[in-house]
């Protein structure tokens, strides 16, 4: 991973780069010191290897958390799209026309998804072809959403008639039932991951105290 693209995924989750690497410098300086007390108090002995190992585990965690983040972030977008549209559907069984259903999401968007909308509406202003569809179904993930936004343009372009509704209707009930799918195995997914913490803590005590019988052996043997 290159600097600049990990600049790039720090800007994209809102985070500021010379902050992050500043955090990162003082745990690794923390660290160090911890190493140079751990050599003074033991020598050169196993303990050692602990801030190393601790220094291998967060930089690791540091380099892929921003992806994870950007992962999550993008699957609560997708989230929100689909509970907005829900509205959406129902302004347009009320009689709405289309611009007027998308307008009426904007009080109900999140900080993240409202910016997008209110683009559209301007860009459907300005441009009244198939692009501003596109271009805001590809701010997200999910390719599918590219076909939900379609189908709004065609009821744009077309007239809402009752073929077209039902396109959207089906395009967009594939999708939400996706989504909820996604979101049910997430949860069971996390659910999975906690049960591996009693493991995880019981073989850290293993290792310290492993650690500790080398050490005590070895203080024997120097004994004798």
């Amino acid at each position: 991973m290159s600097l600049n693209s990990l600049k790039k995924k720090m800007i994209a989750c809102g985070c500021t780069p010379a902050k992050e690497f500043l955090y990162y410098a003082v745990f690794v300086l923390l660290l160090v010191a911890l190493e140079v007390a751990l050599y003074f108090w033991k020598g050169v002995s196993y303990y050692l290897l602990f801030p190393v190992l601790i220094l291998v585990v967060f930089t690791f965690v540091f380099l892929t958390r921003y992806d994870t983040r950007l992962k999550a972030k993008a699957e609560r977008d997708e989230e929100e799209f689909v509970r907005l549209f829900t509205y959406f559907g129902i302004y347009i069984d009320d009689g709405y026309n289309i611009y007027s259903a998308l307008s009426g999401l904007l009080p109900y968007a999140n900080d993240s998804v409202k910016p997008r909308l209110e683009r559209l509406l301007q860009e459907i202003d300005d441009d009244k072809s198939v692009t501003p569809f596109i271009t805001f179904a590809e701010t997200f993930s999910d390719k599918q959403i590219r076909q939900v936004m379609m189908s709004v343009y065609q009821m744009v372009d077309q007239g809402s008639t009752g073929v077209f509704i039902s396109q959207f209707s089906h395009l967009f009930g594939r999708l939400s039932d996706q989504k909820h799918e996604e979101s049910k195995r997430r949860r069971t997914q996390k659910l999975s991951s906690l049960s591996f913490l009693p493991l995880l803590g019981s073989g850290v005590a293993m290792v310290m105290l492993t650690t500790a019988l080398v050490e005590i052996m070895g203080g024997v043997m120097n004994g004798l």
